[in-house]
């Protein structure tokens, strides 16, 4: 596994930087978005060792106790994620930097000479754009105007869908964005044993790891995608 394949892993906007990339510790490599842990034996060219104690997670995480091959599940299509406007520039894009410090959130005092919080921005170094009668007070083109850091300028924001819960075994739920990064393991088996709050191990040609799953729907949540009963009590039966 090369570390690009790891990279899928890893969280692409979490706030908790270390969980951005792999990193390596000891005889091993690892990746992880808080969802999914995977561990490869360790990889030369990842010399991050930035990460949490992924070790002590999997030392306190039970054994496996029906670790069968992944089932085949289809995971329903899902179209684009739906937008929103940006409620930190109204959807215009842009903000008004602050012109008394330009935008960089301190001003000298004039009582003491010494930098202190600007006033008029309350340190932010910018101002929101008012937007009076649906149009800015402020244009575009404008010298203090800047671009909207939280939407990158395009006045909209990608609203996460409400994830989907997939039962792939009696009792055990995993989300529809969970599932197509576990199915891209090769030779992967999974611990199928219905939920109960803690990890699930996995296994894979070339490694292993934890995945949490999701707790179970309510019965009425016509969200969640269900076995059918008769697959259900087939797999009652045979356990």
């Amino acid at each position: 596994m090369t570390p690009a394949d790891l990279q899928k892993f890893c969280s692409d906007k979490d706030t908790r930087y270390y969980l951005r990339a792999p990193f390596s510790r000891g005889d091993f490599t690892y990746a992880t978005d808080a969802y999914i842990g995977v561990r490869v034996p360790r990889i030369a060219d990842v010399t991050n060792e930035e990460g949490p104690d992924f070790e002590k997670l999997m030392s306190s995480t039970a054994p496996a106790v029906n670790m069968q091959p992944f089932p085949a599940v289809v995971v329903p299509p899902r179209g684009p994620k739906p937008l929103r406007p940006c409620k930190d520039c109204d959807g215009l894009g842009y903000i008004k930097q602050c012109s008394h410090c330009q935008g960089q959130g301190e001003t000298d005092c004039y009582a003491c000479g010494h930098e202190c919080e600007c006033e008029h921005c309350d340190g932010s170094g910018v101002l929101d754009v008012m937007v009076i009668d649906g149009k800015p007070s402020i244009a575009k083109d404008h010298a203090d105007a800047i671009p909207c850091e939280d939407c990158d300028g395009e006045g909209v924001i990608v609203d996460d869908y409400k994830l989907l819960p997939i039962e792939i075994a009696p009792g055990l739920f995993f989300s529809d964005e969970v599932i197509p990064k576990l199915q891209t393991l090769p030779g992967l088996k999974l611990d199928l044993r219905p939920f109960d709050g803690a990890p699930h191990r996995f296994e894979f040609d070339g490694g292993d790891g934890l995945v949490m799953p999701m707790r179970m729907p309510k019965r009425d949540d016509k969200h969640a995608v269900r076995l059918p009963a008769d697959t259900k009590e087939n797999a009652e039966a045979e356990a």
